[in-house]
């Protein structure tokens, strides 16, 4: 059985509702990797409950997550997510948080006024590991390789490469791409990859309002994937203000332009 990779949230920023955001979704990033009886799971924005709630009705308890970064939007979904609350699941969760703990920052959000139950009090199998801006690692006994690189983000972020199954996917999200002494690193995560999946929140003329925020656009994507010689491209982290009709202009600009980029939406799987 081939790995499947599904998102589960493409939004950026804030979940977002309405007639208007049905297409591409609503919810806050979350993309899961299947590999038969595991799953990676790359952060944790409200889409991550939707998928929380899969895994427990096929008993699935072996499960990785990576986070990109802790800001609300990629960690929101945590507390909700169910298998945190299931006595059988084995959870191994990895972030890279600048004076902080994994555990701790993620901790802070499930404390008292804010939530009911700490970390602590959970009744998952929890490890938390705090990995490097550069790294590398296995998982799953090395079913799958990891690298990291730090992304140009506000409080710092990282991307990942996973390689596995002869296969290639590479997670860049929230990156801004203004700042060049990041690309090195980022062309070290994409090269050559089956899959980039990539922050686009703002279109080309967006972004000059927004310098600064951390984020990037499809043009970029295009460019990094044909330095970085990507297969296809996904393009996340979409912006809330954006609704179905708006990227379904953005994809059909983007058709004619890169025929290699894809806007992602929620539920859309890809078999690696």
């Amino acid at each position: 059985m081939k790995p499947v990779l599904k998102f589960w949230g493409v939004r950026g920023s804030t979940p977002c509702t309405g007639k208007e955001f049905q297409k591409y979704g609503g919810n806050t990033p979350c993309v899961s990797i299947n590999f038969e009886d595991k799953v990676l799971v790359l952060d944790a924005g409200t889409g991550i409950r939707v998928l929380g709630n899969t895994l427990t009705q096929k008993q699935m308890e072996n499960i990785k997550i990576l986070f990109s970064h802790v800001h609300w939007d990629h960690t929101i979904g945590f507390p909700f997510f169910c298998p945190i609350f299931r006595e059988n699941s084995k959870i191994d969760v990895y972030g890279c948080i600048d004076n902080m703990s994994i555990k701790d920052a993620l901790n802070h959000q499930m404390m008292g006024p804010y939530f009911p139950k700490t970390i602590d009090k959970l009744s998952s199998k929890l490890n938390f590991f705090d990995i490097k801006k550069n790294d590398s690692f296995e998982l799953f006994d090395g079913l799958l390789k990891i690298k990291t690189s730090p992304l140009n983000h506000p409080n710092g972020a990282v991307g990942y490469r996973i390689e596995g199954c002869g296969k290639v996917v590479a997670y860049i999200s929230d990156h801004e791409h203004s700042d060049a002494t990041f690309e090195a690193g980022i062309l070290d995560l994409i090269k050559d990859a089956d899959i980039m999946i990539y922050d686009s929140t703002y279109t080309d003329e967006e972004y000059p309002n927004f310098v600064g925020w951390g984020h990037s656009t499809p043009k970029i994507a295009a460019e990094f994937s044909k330095k970085g010689n990507v297969k296809d491209v996904y393009l996340f982290h979409h912006s809330p203000a954006h609704t179905d009709k708006f990227l379904d202009n953005v994809a059909k600009d983007l058709c004619k332009k890169y025929p290699s980029l894809h806007l992602s939406y929620e539920g859309l799987e890809i078999e690696l």
